[in-house]
């Protein structure tokens, strides 16, 4: 089974708690075009954290301390986790790295069945030789290794050096989102390999069937179309569905926030869950598990919920939130089920009807101890941040671009331009140590909230929490996770 990258990354930290027509993008009010670094737009990009952390200024820093005969045919190791088609298309670029950089560097690429895997391999192997000296990691769990000593390097000095170092071209072409996400504390714990978002995918077909012309940019057109597709699938005597699949990824969660206004769940004093913004947020959600617009396929839990490609295909559920890179997924069901309807990528909706998607993926991550080592990884670093290599591992993953110019050289169906238009409205989820451990949190709440809530609140004397008390005990076991 293929797992999203949204999935593999939950496993982990879920492990570590317990150890148009269709050719045509969806017309939006304002514009939607993603922005580069050096935009004047580049603000609507912010990443969420602790802190804003613009792009650090070049500075003046001298050559490497490292003689180029050095680089002469040095080995570097990279670990992933990438699935299948992924990992086969990150071995070719690595094998075609290998056969052409001009020091005679080899790059040795060791895969993992599991994300998870990876990650533990790391921390057992933390404070010996057998790291490796680059890895495909998640911004938060570069992050984390970092805090556990495991010796993440600050690729700052590499990216900014006069002579093996990036043009202030070649920042600006990368999307801010994207760039600005592996930037904590002023230094820069990873580099962007691979990224997607959280959006929400609609059936327009079926909307205009239901005499709905406009896509749901609101909070009270997301309401009504919602409930309408469940109320005609009622009448057709399929119960309980047809509205919002009921979707309880911690990416999920951080979306709906930012929709309402909490695009910055990380302060200086911890986590703040139990806020005005979140209130309304899952009062929201809850309200539509409550009115019978949103549904699951009632599984016991969340890690056991079927992702709902089928239920898409099959009409069964309007709306669904699905990240960029289970597009293809859903592509394969729709055509299994011979489903000729005209689906579309949206953002989440807003009081104001812009928008707001959640961006995440993996970076590379530096782990060299050794001075020539480290240059050698960030030559491959260099390499693969080129729009050819770029676009070529995009497409393979099914993700983002991660540039304008790896972009154009990027085939997109209708509905990844349609995401690819959306990137200028993303958040981006905390680069701290802690995020690794409260991703859990916000799937637990949400799926008590909307999932739970739905099965159990007609149930006299049902022990139905508030959305007051599950936002407070949130914030609460966040907090313990941030001290």
């Amino acid at each position: 089974m293929k797992y999203s990258m949204k999935k593999v990354i939950m496993i982990s930290a879920s492990l570590l708690l317990m150890v148009l027509p269709a050719c045509q993008p969806v017309a939006q009010e304002g514009s939607l075009t993603p922005q580069p670094v050096g935009s004047s737009s580049a603000a609507s990009s912010t990443p969420a954290g602790k802190t804003t952390t613009p792009t650090p200024a070049p500075l003046p820093i001298s050559t490497l301390d490292v003689d180029v005969s050095e680089l002469q045919g040095a080995s570097v190791v990279l670990w992933h986790a990438m699935d299948e088609h992924a990992g086969s298309e990150l071995q070719t670029l690595s094998d075609e790295f290998s056969a052409s950089n001009e020091w005679g560097i080899q790059l040795e690429v060791q895969a993992f069945l599991t994300y998870s895997d990876l990650v533990k391999q790391v921390k057992q192997d933390t404070g010996t030789e057998n790291l490796p000296d680059l890895v495909l990691a998640a911004p938060e769990q570069l992050a984390a290794w970092q805090a556990d000593d495991a010796g993440i390097i600050d690729l700052n000095t590499f990216v900014y050096n006069p002579d093996w170092g990036i043009t202030s071209e070649t920042i600006n072409d990368f999307f801010p989102a994207f760039w600005n996400q592996d930037v904590s504390a002023n230094q820069r714990l990873g580099f962007p390999a691979v990224r997607t978002s959280e959006v929400v995918v609609y059936n327009r077909t079926w909307a205009h069937a239901l005499n709905f012309q406009d896509p749901p940019l609101t909070f009270e057109e997301f309401y009504e179309q919602a409930c309408a597709a469940a109320k005609a699938n009622y009448a057709d005597e399929f119960y309980g569905k047809g509205g919002w699949f009921m979707n309880t990824e911690p990416t999920v969660t951080l979306a709906w926030m930012a929709a309402f206004g909490a695009t910055n769940p990380l302060a200086e004093s911890g986590y703040n869950f139990y806020t005005p913004e979140n209130m309304e947020a899952f009062t929201y959600l809850r309200k539509l598990a409550e009115d019978g617009c949103a549904w699951n396929n009632e599984l016991p839990t969340p890690e056991e919920s079927i992702e709902p490609y089928v239920y898409f295909a099959d009409r069964q559920t309007i709306l669904v939130s699905l990240s960029v890179d289970e597009l293809p997924t859903l592509a394969a069901a729709m055509s299994h089920a011979a489903n000729s309807d005209d689906w579309v990528v949206l953002p989440y909706p807003t009081a104001d009807a812009s928008g707001k998607v959640v961006s995440f993926g993996y970076s590379f991550g530096m782990l060299s101890p050794d001075p020539a080592g480290q240059l050698a990884a960030w030559l491959a670093i260099r390499w693969f941040s080129e729009p050819e290599q770029s676009s070529r591992l995009a497409e393979a993953s099914g993700t983002l671009p991660l540039s304008a110019s790896a972009m154009q050289n990027m085939d997109l169906t209708p509905q990844m331009e349609q995401a690819v238009s959306l990137i200028g409205l993303s958040i981006t989820p905390p680069v701290d140590p802690s995020w690794v451990k409260v991703q859990p949190i916000l799937r637990d709440a949400i799926w008590e909230n909307t999932v739970d809530y739905q099965r159990i609140y007609a149930i006299e004397n049902s022990p139905v929490r508030t959305v007051e008390e599950i936002l407070k005990e949130m914030e609460a076991l966040a907090q313990e996770f941030s001290r």
